[in-house]
């Protein structure tokens, strides 16, 4: 009995040592966009460093933007357009890159061209300079490649369609051809703008259109919303154009990690990105000036930034590494098709700038759209 009791006793401390030890454990809190993080990753580096590691989603940049603001994380990971935003109202720290382990000649040299973008003229912002990338990718068109389009009269595949009209080609729809567009102001009127400066598209901005674009690309985007042929979505397009000889779309507008995903999935499916231009846009991490955690917020992100975690977070997750040997691995081990993963950046590709006034009539005028 008494060796049985001591047994017991014994058992009891563990239990309770192990208990003290793990409300003892630090808790770094990050904060970033749905199924966009490898767990087992971060199980890793919870054991890594006897930490516990808080995942806090976000559905969207604009629901992210007041939540940084009027919250308390340790790493957030937000898109580019709301980086400038947050860092234009002195919530990031500047970021340390001597304590960055991966340099940033390693990061992908399209990504850079991107980076080097949003710096240009005399009120360009240095990304680099508050986060450092975590994906990047762009936007563009998914499409069945078994699909026909009717088109002038006769019929043409889904690709030679795109080929000839890029992203006017959303508008060549059809009961058996049907189109889906996605429901995001910035994202739509960058393809409407990007429609109407097509015969220009090297000398003018999504970022500065005047009133007169903005009035063309509504009465466009009114169109195709007014379509019975055409529907407005979001995250659905993950079963919608998942299952060969099923999909509901010939056309599909999509991030290019959710292509990636698809297309790993769906043999008919390919990628386009129209020669007019796109978004680029850049999910960064960032360290808030209130982070509680600031050197273990640095561990995480050199822990996410290591080219084997890259290569394990980037195929898991689907979205384009931000290492440029992780990239061309990932493309030599096949891991996923070169058309969506490997992201071009074109001289009339664009990244969006923080804009509050052009956001505002876009989002009025969006709303509009879709009612």
């Amino acid at each position: 009995m008494k060796k049985r009791k001591m047994v017991f006793v014994f058992l009891l401390m563990v239990v309770v040592s192990v208990l003290i030890s793990s409300c003892n454990r630090v808790t770094l809190k990050v904060f970033l966009p749905t199924e966009y993080i490898s767990l087992d990753l971060v199980k890793s580096f919870e054991k890594e460093y006897g930490v516990k590691v808080n995942v806090i989603t976000f559905e969207s940049n604009e629901l992210a933007i007041p939540m940084i603001e009027n919250g308390s994380y340790d790493v957030v990971i937000p898109s580019d357009y709301a980086i400038e935003e947050l860092a234009s109202k002195n919530l990031f720290d500047e970021i340390d890159w001597s304590l960055i382990d991966t340099k940033k000649s390693e990061l992908s040299t399209n990504l850079l061209t991107a980076v080097n973008k949003l710096n240009e003229g005399d009120n360009g912002f240095d990304l680099l300079k508050y986060s450092v990338p975590y994906f990047f990718g762009n936007i563009g068109i998914l499409y069945d490649t078994t699909k026909t389009i009717s088109y002038s009269s006769n019929s043409k595949t889904a690709k030679e369609v795109l080929e000839l009209e890029g992203w006017n080609a959303l508008s060549y729809s059809s009961p058996s051809s049907k189109v889906s567009i996605y429901d995001s102001t910035r994202d739509m009127y960058m393809i409407a703008l990007k429609k109407l400066y097509a015969d220009n598209p090297q000398n003018l901005s999504v970022n500065n259109p005047t009133v007169e674009d903005i009035n063309n690309a509504t009465t466009w985007l009114k169109g195709l919303s007014n379509n019975p042929n055409v529907n407005i979505i979001t995250d659905e397009i993950l079963d919608d154009m998942a299952v060969s000889n099923k999909t509901k779309y010939a056309y599909s507008i999509a991030y290019s990690g959710d292509a990636i995903y698809l297309m790993d999935g769906n043999e008919n499916l390919d990628y386009y990105v129209p020669e007019s231009g796109t978004n680029v846009f850049i999910d960064a991490m960032c360290v808030p000036k209130n982070a509680a955690n600031k050197d273990l917020a640095y561990k995480f992100i050199n822990f996410f930034l290591d080219k084997d975690n890259q290569y394990s977070n980037s195929s898991e997750c689907g979205y384009t590494s931000v290492v440029q040997s992780v990239i061309e691995d990932i493309i030599k081990d096949e891991v996923y098709k070169e058309s969506s993963y490997n992201i071009i950046v074109k001289n009339n590709d664009e990244v969006y700038r923080y804009n509050e006034e052009l956001k505002n009539i876009m989002d009025n005028e969006w709303i509009k759209i879709k009612g």
